[in-house]
C-alpha cells in the first residue's frame, strides 16, 4: 500500500514540476494582422498536451489543421476537483508566433478553450448561426469569431470554444472546428427508433 501511495504522489509531484507559471512580460515585435486578445485567469497552469492527456485520462481534442506555420503555442490547465462534477479546462494559444504577455493578458491568433463538464451549452444557442461542416455555431461577438462545439464521452461531456479576431479568416475558422474530432454520444439500444409492424 505504502509502495502504491509513493508512486501515486511522485505522478503528481511530476505533473506539478512541469507546470510552471508564465512570465509577466514576453513582448514580441510586429504582431500585426488578426490576433484575439484575453486574459488568463488565475489557477492555470502551463503544461503540455501529453501531460493534460495523462491528467484528464483521455486523448485530448486538439485540431488536426491548422493554417500554415500555425501550431499552437502554449498550453493551459486548470482542475477544479471541488466542483460537482470535477471541471477541468483547458486553453491552447495558437499562432504563427510566440503568444505575447503583458501580465496575464496573453495575444495570439487562435484560442482554443475545453472545458470538461456537463453543461455542453455551446449548441443550445438558437441565435447563433449552426455551421454544419464545423458540427457546431458561430457568433460574432464584438470584433471576434466564436465557434462553439459540444461533445459526449462515456464519463464526461465537453464543450469546444474557438475564438478569433474577425480579421481572422471565417473559412478557416471553420476548417479548424471541423478538424477537431468530438467524442461520439453513446445511444442505448432503447432510443433507437423503431419501424412501423
Amino acid at each position: 500500500m505504502k509502495i502504491i501511495l509513493a508512486i501515486f504522489m511522485m505522478a503528481i509531484i511530476a505533473i506539478v514540476a512541469g507546470c510552471i507559471v508564465k512570465p509577466q512580460d514576453t513582448p514580441v515585435p510586429d504582431y500585426s494582422g488578426p490576433t484575439v486578445t484575453d486574459y488568463l485567469t488565475d489557477g492555470y497552469q502551463e503544461t503540455t498536451i501529453k501531460k493534460v492527456e495523462s491528467f484528464i485520462d483521455s486523448k485530448l481534442q486538439v485540431p488536426t489543421y491548422l493554417p500554415p506555420s500555425y501550431e499552437i503555442q502554449e498550453v493551459y490547465y486548470k482542475h477544479q476537483p471541488e466542483s460537482s462534477p470535477p471541471v477541468t479546462s483547458i486553453y491552447l494559444l495558437i499562432s504563427d508566433q510566440p503568444v505575447e504577455w503583458k501580465g496575464s493578458q496573453f495575444c495570439c491568433r487562435l484560442v482554443i478553450y475545453i472545458g470538461w463538464d456537463r453543461a455542453t451549452l455551446g449548441l443550445k444557442m438558437p441565435w447563433a448561426e449552426f455551421i454544419e461542416a464545423a458540427g457546431g455555431r458561430l457568433e460574432e461577438e464584438g470584433d471576434e469569431y466564436v465557434l462553439w462545439k459540444a461533445s459526449y464521452g462515456n464519463k464526461v461531456d465537453s464543450t469546444v470554444k474557438l475564438y478569433a479576431s474577425r480579421e481572422f479568416s471565417r473559412d478557416e475558422l471553420i476548417k479548424i472546428a471541423a478538424s477537431i474530432p468530438s467524442y461520439e454520444k453513446h445511444e442505448s439500444r432503447n432510443e433507437e427508433t423503431h419501424t412501423e409492424t
